[in-house]
């Protein structure tokens, strides 16, 4: 079987969208039998499923690199801040998302790992100046938003990747979470106060003069508990790694508060004061402690970006704090855990 030779180039409109050049299509098989070749000729051969080509000796597969490569990936927002005294809602957890997705490589792509919400300034009693959600953490055009505030009784609390807590003794709406991120806050009836909202559940209700619990957050298996604990990320517990969990409510008028939801959430501690959520979790804050003007609110935990994909790439960062660890299977693990910039496979 002999190739035919096209001594018309015309015949090839590489120019024309609407068109295709077919080259010869046959099996190894066939290719073998072929006598009279030329060097350069081409054909597709459909027992490999390659271009292949004869340089007069041999014949050579044409491969090509794929221009995308796929990724799993654990996006974790920045948790809700808190306002001050003993009626604040815990503050929500910040936006949990989770997945594969193809990215580009030799493409900067955007990266930024949102900062935990700020807690009310010290000054005032039963304030919310200065409180604020949580920021958003972005991989490429996945978006985690940041966890809402948990409100003294002045105002509502704050909705976001888990919604905050409902402040006690005036009826207020809780935060609202948005599904797939996170949960509500949970309500604060009479004089007690709700927790923040978890990626997993939501915000507990107060109840008997007690304030409510965080929602908990959510464990993964993108990353070991040893690269978390390594890292400084997420909240190792009975082996599993934990993200996301909303802030306790503050105590009101009761001497017990609620405490933080699993994956990071604050709570109160025994002198009274409020407990940020813990850095590089998404937890939320803790609500509320001490009625004196002197005692700020609690700050949100910062999120954190993880990625999990092939070995062999090389991985330019710019603006990030980063870690890659080997994962085995000829898989790594790279964890940023703050700044705003950009992230390049190569």
């Amino acid at each position: 079987m002999a190739n035919t030779k096209i001594t018309n180039p015309e015949l090839f409109n590489l120019g024309d969208s609407t068109s295709a050049t077919q080259l010869p299509v046959m099996t190894t098989t066939q290719r073998i039998a072929m006598t009279g070749l030329s060097v350069g000729e081409m054909i597709f051969n459909s027992t490999t499923d390659k271009v292949e080509y004869w340089d007069g000796t041999v014949w050579y597969s044409i491969t090509y690199e794929a221009n995308e490569i796929s990724v799993d990936y654990l996006v974790v927002a920045g948790g809700g801040g808190t306002g001050t005294g003993t009626f604040s809602g815990g503050a929500g957890a910040g936006g949990y998302l989770t997945g594969t997705t193809a990215v580009a490589k030799n493409a900067l792509i955007p990266v930024t790992v949102g900062l935990g919400g700020s807690g009310a300034t010290a000054g005032n009693s039963y304030s919310n100046v200065g409180v604020s959600n949580g920021y958003n953490s972005i991989f490429d055009t996945i978006t985690a938003n940041g966890g809402g505030f948990g409100s003294t009784y002045i105002q509502n609390s704050g909705s976001g990747g888990s919604g905050g807590g409902e402040a006690a003794q005036y009826t207020h709406l809780v935060g609202t979470g948005i599904p797939g991120q996170g949960f509500n806050g949970g309500p604060g009836p009479g004089n007690t106060t709700g927790g923040g909202g978890g990626a997993s559940s939501i915000g507990g209700s107060g109840g008997s003069g007690n304030g409510g619990n965080g929602g908990d957050g959510k464990n993964t298996s993108i990353l070991t508990p040893a690269m978390a604990s390594s890292s400084s990320v997420g909240q190792v517990l009975n082996n599993s790694v934990y993200f996301s969990g909303g802030g306790g409510g503050s105590r009101g008028y009761s001497s017990i508060a609620g405490i933080g939801g699993d994956g990071g959430g604050g709570g109160i501690a025994s002198n009274g004061l409020p407990i940020n959520g813990t850095p590089n979790t998404g937890g939320g804050g803790g609500g509320g402690g001490l009625q004196a003007s002197t005692v700020g609110g609690a700050s949100g935990g910062s999120g954190v970006v993880i990625l999990r994909h092939s070995t062999g790439l090389n991985i330019a960062t710019v603006g990030l704090t980063k870690t890659t660890f080997q994962a085995g299977g000829g898989e790594e693990v790279t964890i940023i855990t703050a700044g705003t910039g950009t992230i390049e496979f190569t």
